[in-house]
Order: C-alpha cells, then structure tokens, then sequence
C-alpha cells in the first residue's frame, strides 16, 4: 500500500527541525556584537607625572631680589603623623625617636602668606636631597587637596610613607615667578617659562631604621639554574628554580639570608628549616642609559639579594614557608610575626620527565594564572604624582592579593611599573605588590616603556642595556623611542629577575613550565622578524614544548599582534580636514635626525599599533598556528579586548596576500597602505564562540545563571588584549571611537575595565578563563569562557569535572538528537502498521516540545547584547 499522506508530512516536519537545530549553531563567520562596560577612568593621559616637573626650572630664592623676598615671606611646612602613638610608646609626645613604621601616613601642613593656584610641596628621599637636580618622590598641589588654601594661607595633603633606605623631608614650592622672556619678533616680553621657586623646608622625618634599612619586599621568582646544575635545554622551561628577590640597603657584608621550610595545608612545618646564603648585587647610573634615569630620576637602588629553594619536590610539596634575615638584626617578617608562605607551582601533568606516566589528579584545583599588563603605581594619599594609575594599580594590586590563595602564579606582559626612569617609583611599585608577590611566583617581560630609548644610547651601551652581557644588535630596541626614560631594561631585569634563556640572550624571552601550562615569553621590543636571533629561539622553543606533558600553551609579549585601534591606519582616504583623528594614520616613527636617533631612520621600525600588528602576524603568528597555541595575551593598548581564533594566513582574512610582501620589507620599510586597509578583517577569524548559560549555586548565592562564551577546539590561538590592571584607558578601538555605532570584526569583547584574568586549566581539554574586575572592590567577573581541546584517552576521563560546568558540545549533541528523532520517523513511517495510532501522537508530542525548546535557544542567543 502506498505510504499515507499524514506520516510522510511528520517525518518532513521532523527534517525541518533538523534544519532548524543545524541553524542554530554558529557558523564561523557569526559572532555576538561586542560588549563594552563604561569607563571606571577620568584619569589623565600621562604615562609619569614625575616628569611634568624639571629640577633645572626649579631655584631658590634670591637673596638680593626684594620681590623674591617678599613673595617668600610667611611660609612655612611642617609634618605630623595623622595616628599620635599611644601615651606609652614613648617618652616624648608622639614617639618619634623610634621612628616612622613603613607605610605611615603623615599629614604635611603649608601655610602662605599669599597663596597661590601653583603652589606645591614635594616629598624627598633622601632628606636634604637638592631640589634642583632631584626629583620628588611624590608631590601635591596645596589647592587641590584642600579647597580652603587660598581663602585661608593653609593646607595638609596626607603622605603615606614607604620603607624605601631612607628618610623623607618636604619642601614647599611657589610657582607665582616667571622669567619674562623678550621675543625678537614682536619685541615684546611674554611670561613663556615657569619657574618653581623654593621656598621653606621640613625638619626630616625619620623611618624605622630596623624596618627601613633591612631586608624588604619580597618577591617570588622562577629563575634559570646555573648552566652547570641544569638538566634540559634552555628552550625547556621544566627546570626553573623557585627562587625569593628582595631589596635592603645592605650589602653582601651584611651576610642577608633565606631561611625556608615545607608546610602542609594547615600552614603546620612538615621539614626541617633550611638555609640559604643569599648573592647580591646592585646597579648604578653607569648602567643605564640616559635621562631621566641617569639625572634627576636617579636614586640610589640598594642592594638586590636573591636565594633559591633548592630541592623541592614540586610534584608533591604545594607549600613553603620563609623569612629574611642577616648578620645585622635584620628580619622580615618583624621578629614575632608568623614567617611569610609560597603557593608552590605544580610541574607539568607529570611530576617529571623520567616520570611523563602521571596525570593531573581530579582532587587538585585547577592551576591558575593571574594574566594582566599595564599596570603602574597606585596609591591611597593625596600625592599627584599617581594621576593616571591613581587608585585603579593599587586597587587591582589589593585584588591579587586577595585572590593569592587560589593564584599559582601571575604573569605582567610589559609596562610594569611605569618608572620610565625615575627609581623612586620601582621602590614604591615593589613595595606595592610585596602582599601577593611575595606569596606566588611572578613573571614578567619588557614593555616599551621598560626597554625602548634612542639608538644612540644603546649602541653606547655597555653591555647592551641587559644584566647578562650581549651585543648592542641584540639588545636594542627597533622602535627608536624615549618610553623608558633611560632604562633600556635594566631596573626591570634586576629588580624583578626571570629565566635566563640561553642562546637567546633577549631579556624577557623565555619558557617557564607552570603545572599544565607553558608560557612563552617574547620581548615585542627586539627584532622578531623571520631568522632574527629571537624569532629562531621562539620556533626552537615553541616546537619543543612536550603537549602530553605540558598540554597547554600560552603565549605573551606586550605590543598586540591583533588589536582594534585606529594608531597607524591606512591614510587611504582620510581627510585631514574632516577626520579629527587623521593624525592617526600611516607608520609612526621618531621624526629624522631626531636627537639620539641621527643615521638610524632606515633601521627604526614602525611603532604603531597596526604596523606592529602587521609585522607580528607575518612573522610571529604563522609559529603560533604551528605549534598550536591555544592564546596569545598582549597589552599596550589600555583596554580588555576578547578576540576570534585568528590566523592571518586564512584566506579572506584580508592581508593574507599581503604577507610575503611584509615578510621581505628591509629594517626601515613599513607596510603600505593597502596592507593597511585590508588589516582586521573577519575573514581571519578561524572560529567565533558559542554562547551558553549556567548555574553553580556554589559560587552563584541567588543561584542566578552565568554567561560563558565557548571556543570549541579552535584551530588557531584566540587573541586577548589585557593591557587594563592601571594605567588609563587608551580609547583607541572603533567601538570607542565611534560612541558605539560600530565595533571592530574579530572582537567578539570590548571594556574599558580595570581588571585582570584569571587563566585556570581545569585538565587537558578544558582552560576555564574569568575577567575580574578590580577598581570596584566586588571582585565581579566581566567575561567568562573556556577554550576547549582534544585530549587523549586519559584527557578525556578527566574532562568530566569541566562538563558539570559547561557542556562545549552542546551543538552536536543536539544535532544528533534531532538526527536520530529523525531516523525514528523514518522508520516508523515505513515499517509501522497503519492502524497503529498512538506512535504517532507521542511523536507529535515530542516534535512539538522539540519545536520549543530550540526556539528558546535561538532567543538566548540571538538577544545578546
């Protein structure tokens, strides 16, 4: 008999449900539009507000001058503690023979018989330091901090005072005076230079002097072993030492040790105490470059001690406890208080290379990295000096370390502390991260405003601007710039030390083998180009990760390989009398026969965003997409970006057939403006996440449902720009620029958020990723998604914990539900009697409550915003 008309219509209903459900996966070119956060900033776009003052525009007041006389006249500036001591503490009013304890508040109090909008007061360290050649260590303006200066002749800015090897005093400066310079063209006298003018000095404030001149602030480090005791090659990264950085005034004489011991979870000692005799060592003007670093930013460094903790078992020790000390009384912690504690790291999934059989054990935790760049000084006074990081470094310093205790390690790529050549700020960086950074191993590499200054400076380098000797050729930086005021990488490398990777010798470059995950290192500032001595140890490096060891790989370096920003655009079509931001188009280069760069025009490279972006992903990112990395962290650009799995090779990606070109470019040649024109197209996205919904009523307390973005076995490395834990925004993407009407086509996230992300692999086919917003204080996560990977027989056993979480194949779980509903049809159409109704009710029921439950799906995706 012939088939009925009714059955056949169902199992034709049941095909289009089929379609539907493959129509609801998103196809490689759909994405969710980009979801910017409003601006927690206001802050001002200067990179050190140090700078803003010029020691040689500052004098005295000149005793023969009546007026200088007169202007002085009634100033005065004293301090106080803002807490007196008890009664007890001491025998004189406010305990001052003791000294002030590190990171006291002092209240500094000027009084004017005239005051005035440009009147200041600066704090110095050392005490006495002379004011026309040193820069402050901070400063305030008197009528900013207290709207009542310039009614009343008074006001108090609030200090807090770091334990830096020396003592403070103030001074106080009016700005009323101008030199009245004569112009030969209009013949006329104009006020063109501002002169500060010293005018009354603090007696000095003495600190601690146990606290001040002692060890202090520590710092874990993962550091390369001597070249005699290593068991790899340098390209491993599985033979680091965990080692402790710390800065005192002390020398070697003073015989500054490490004292460490096992503990278990309960912080209770499981081993003897071990100790070890710290090296030391120091840096001094003749290291490094130029000014302001070697002039008015100079300040003496103290001594860097470091030790290592030798023979740990990091396969099963997961805590040691430490303290510092030396032959002089020195101690941290004060004596009496408990000893300080390491989060030891986990080697790879095996303990081991002689023992590559053990896996990640479901009980542990998930082994996380705190990844964030840009960050700078913060602080909690009413110094000027932190205007643009202001509260947003120090508020995301207070997050990290509230979060230390589920961080195994943290990882800064670039732009550290923004010194940029004033040592003071470094003194009160180290002492600003020293809550967490003394408890979990902290890497990171050179930004721009660490390592780039002008050619000249480093061709007369010394030993090339690193702490391990090399060639000026290795070394310098391509860029030709002033960013770190004379640095060239040195405090950097000192102060914060990391892997050594030999036959490198480019600072910053190296692979360190974290638990499950290798990070890779590159320094953006150094030649990266196809058979640069960098680019070699990065193909070398990269191809010798063992993924069923260490299964997942992140890479980092600071300028972005991908970003959207408008900072070097095609100048195709921009009209400068339309386009406001026309100056941002074509290549950006220091001007020629700029002072320091003279003869060096053909070798600096382009050092704007798209043309550092262009050149990274000819040269850079084809190794990326080989070796299979599963995401590449950047900064620079002070913003939290999200990207698709790129890779610019893709055809479509829009410079795919530009990149030969770019590849044979000579040292000074930059990418025209047709490669310029096609860079960012979504064409290069390989694949875009999908989104989904969950509930965990352990983390959740209303038990409300989480969005998770989900890239499900990408073939290329997802793109993130994480250049947001201080510095102020850098409202260069298109969603900014155009107020929200557009937004860039491979950005799948776009917020200007101060933050950082915490990177977790949960096991080998699961890296659960959370950006955590910092300048708040509610510790809220902005951006949530996992990127998955095919594991092995044993991966894919040890994935069941991560499934709880999120299902990443939700897509062809469906698709083969409504395959085999189906096939069900089918079959029952053919092969059913026809008098046998009820079949067919149930299956109208079921493809009814499928039609329903897809269409809800759809509205979930299709209503994000």
């Amino acid at each position: 008999a012939a088939m009925p008309v009714v059955p056949v219509a169902r199992t034709l209903s049941v095909l289009a449900f089929l379609l539907v459900c493959a129509g609801a996966v998103p196809s490689p070119e759909w994405r969710p539009p980009a979801t910017p956060s409003p601006s927690g900033g206001g802050f001002r776009d200067e990179h050190q507000p140090l700078s803003a003052i010029d020691p040689a525009r500052i004098r005295f007041p000149d005793p023969s001058s009546r007026l200088d006389a007169v202007n002085a006249a009634g100033f005065s500036v004293s301090w106080r503690r803002e807490t007196p001591r008890a009664s007890n503490a001491s025998n004189d009013d406010d305990g001052l023979e003791d000294g002030l304890e590190c990171d006291e508040v002092v209240l500094v109090t000027v009084t004017a018989a005239a005051p005035g909008t440009k009147h200041w007061v600066g704090a110095y360290s050392p005490p006495r330091a002379a004011v026309n050649a040193t820069a402050p260590v901070k400063y305030a303006i008197l009528h900013d901090v207290d709207a009542s200066y310039l009614k009343t002749g008074e006001a108090t800015a609030r200090f807090r005072l770091a334990c830096n090897r020396h003592d403070y005093d103030f001074v106080a400066f009016a700005d009323d005076w101008e030199r009245r310079q004569y112009n030969d063209t209009t013949h006329t006298r104009s006020d063109t230079v501002h002169e500060a003018v010293a005018v009354a000095r603090s007696a000095v404030a003495t600190m601690a002097p146990a606290a001040n001149r002692g060890p202090r602030k520590p710092r874990v480090s993962l550091v390369s072993p001597e070249p005699s005791e290593r068991v790899g090659s340098a390209e491993d990264g599985d033979d680091l030492e965990l080692a402790v950085t710390w800065s005192s005034a002390r020398g070697a004489e003073a015989m500054p040790r490490l004292r460490w011991w096992e503990e278990d979870a309960s912080g209770v000692r499981t081993s003897d105490v071990k100790v070890v005799n710290a090296t030391s060592y120091c840096y001094g003007v003749e290291d490094l470059c130029g000014a302001p670093a070697t002039t008015s930013g100079y300040r003496d460094p103290g001594w860097i001690h470091r030790a290592a903790l030798r023979g740990i078992d990091r396969s099963t020790v997961r805590f040691v406890g430490y303290d510092l000390t030396d032959a002089l009384g020195g101690a941290y912690p004060p004596a009496g208080e408990r000893g300080l504690r390491i989060r030891v790291p986990r080697v790879g999934i095996a303990s081991s290379r002689k023992d590559a059989d053990k896996k990640i054990k479901n009980d542990e935790s998930p082994f996380t990295i705190a990844m964030f760049a840009d960050m700078g000084r913060g602080t909690d006074d009413d110094a000027a000096t932190w205007n643009e990081y202001g509260s947003p470094a120090f508020n995301t310093s207070r997050a990290l370390a509230a979060d230390a205790d589920v961080i195994d390690a943290a990882f800064l790529f670039g732009d550290v502390s923004y010194a940029t050549g004033y040592q003071s700020v470094w003194d009160d960086y180290l002492e600003m991260i020293a809550p967490w950074a003394a408890r979990l191993p902290f890497l990171v590499n050179p930004g721009n405003h660490e390592y780039d200054y002008v050619r000249s400076a480093w061709t007369g380098h010394a030993d090339g601007g690193g702490a391990t000797g090399g060639t000026a050729q290795t070394y310098a930086d391509v860029y030709g710039g002033v960013d770190s005021g004379g640095e060239c990488g040195v405090p950097v490398e000192r102060l914060l030390p990391g892997p050594t990777p030999a036959p490198s010798s480019v600072p910053g470059a190296y692979v360190a083998i974290l638990g499950p995950i290798a990070l890779v290192s590159m320094n953006t500032e150094v030649d990266f180009r196809t058979n640069s001595p960098q680019w070699t140890w990065l193909d070398e490096a990269l191809g010798s990760i063992d993924r069923s060891i260490t299964p997942w790989v992140l890479f980092a370096g600071h300028r972005p390989g991908l970003v959207d920003s408008d900072w070097g655009k095609s100048c195709a079509g921009v009209d400068a009398d339309v386009d406001d931001r026309a100056w941002t188009c074509g290549p950006k280069k220091p001007k020629q026969n700029e002072e320091g760069n003279e003869g060096s025009e053909e070798d600096l490279r382009d050092a704007s965003d798209v043309g550092v972006a262009l050149e990274f992903q000819s040269h850079v990112w084809p190794l990326l997409t080989r070796y299979r990395v599963n995401a590449v962290f950047s900064g620079h650009n002070h913003v939290y970006q999200r990207h698709c799995a790129f890779d610019p090779e893709r055809v479509g990606s829009g410079i795919d057939s530009h990149l030969g070109r770019i590849r044979d470019l000579g040292p000074g040649d930059d990418a025209d403006d047709a490669a310029r024109s096609e860079y960012g197209k979504s064409g290069g996205c390989v694949a875009r996440p999908s989104r989904i919904m969950t509930t965990d009523n352990d983390n959740d307390d209303d038990g409300e449902e989480s969005e998770w973005w989900v890239y499900d076995e990408p073939n290329a490395p997802v793109s993130l720009v994480v250049g947001s834990a201080g510095a102020g925004f850098t409202r260069n993407s298109v969603f900014s620029l155009t107020k929200g009407t557009e937004t860039c086509e491979f950005c799948e996230a776009v917020m200007y958020e101060f933050g950082y992300l915490r990177v977790a692999a949960v096991n080998e086919t699961h890296l659960r990723c959370e950006f955590v917003e910092t300048q708040r204080g509610n510790g809220a996560v902005l951006d949530r998604f996992y990127i998955t990977q095919r594991g092995g027989a044993e991966g894919a056993e040890g994935a069941e914990g991560a499934e709880d979480e999120v299902t990443s194949g939700w897509r062809f779980i469906a698709f083969g539900c409504a395959l085999a509903l189906f096939v069900a049809c089918f079959a029952i159409d053919v092969f059913v009697p026809q008098d046998v109704v009820l079949p067919y009710v149930r299956l109208d029921s079921i493809d009814e409550d499928g039609e329903e439950e897809e269409e809800e799906e759809e509205a979930a995706v299709d209503g994000e915003v």
